[in-house]
């Protein structure tokens, strides 16, 4: 037998916010093209933050809570790269090791931020290890 709720909890997770400078995504204008979503590489035309939110969430295994219009999206940085921002000149294209961090505030002009959210659990209050008894096998008997 298995018992369970339902309640509200606060987990971690990442809120994506607009980085000091504002932000440097365009409205897209369309026409819509398929989300690219792989490490080193985010990109789309008319795609919404709820859909990047998605993608980073994918990418970084955490929540990632989104805001709302559609947007031209290209992100470019290392996967694996540690998240210290990249040292030398800024020529405009991403450097050899850009974390996906330091892309995301320099290209975008967004920042991600963790943040505690309230979130909806399921809680096991009882189980039972041992079986009861099996229905089938005791119809048979």
């Amino acid at each position: 037998m298995l018992s369970v709720h339902h309640e509200t909890r606060p987990i971690s997770a990442f809120a994506l916010l607009v980085a000091k400078g504002g932000p440097k995504l365009r409205e897209s204008p369309g026409p819509k093209t398929y989300l690219t979503g792989r490490p080193g590489l985010i990109e789309g035309k008319q795609r919404s933050m709820a859909e990047l939110a998605d993608t980073l969430a994918n990418l970084l295994g955490e929540r990632v809570v989104d805001l709302t219009a559609l947007y031209d999206l290209r992100l470019e940085w290392t996967p694996d790269a540690s998240p210290q921002p990249p040292t030398g000149a800024d020529t405009g294209a991403p450097e050899p090791e850009l974390s996906l961090f330091t892309a995301l505030r320099e290209q975008l002009g967004l920042r991600l931020e963790s943040q505690k959210f309230p979130a909806d659990v399921v809680v096991v209050d009882h189980i039972e290890r041992e079986p009861t008894g099996n229905w089938c096998l005791s119809q048979r008997s």
